[in-house]
């Protein structure tokens, strides 16, 4: 390495040190950043995924329930009410996933600001 310029071998080790320490802050700040926008999708990617589940299961429980008009006055009420059960439970289990992946995804910004 050619010495173009006036430093001393302690002060070009200094000086790549600090360049070095530099380097670490900046990949430190962009690997932060992507786990950061990482858990922000992947929790509005869950989020959807259950959004739709929950949907797809009112869905068929409406359905059931509508169907349940054309049967001329067979006792079918024992399916609809099992499929209205499994809807509500399911509701309340994908709500429960939302919150905790909301948390999840939150989690990293709070400890950010502290």
């Amino acid at each position: 390495m050619a010495k173009e310029d006036d430093l001393s071998d302690k002060e070009r080790e200094e000086v790549r040190k600090e360049v070095r320490k530099e380097m670490e802050k900046r990949f430190i700040k962009k690997a932060t950043s992507f786990t950061n926008e990482f858990k922000k999708q992947f929790a509005a990617a869950i989020t959807t995924a259950f959004g739709l589940v929950t949907a797809l299961t009112w869905k068929d429980t409406i359905t059931m329930f509508l169907g349940s008009f054309d049967t001329r006055f067979l006792p079918a009420e024992a399916p609809i009410i099992a499929q209205t059960y499994s809807a509500v439970l399911i509701t309340i289990l994908a709500t429960l996933g939302i919150l905790a992946v909301s948390k999840w995804a939150r989690e990293k910004n709070n400890k950010k600001r502290k």
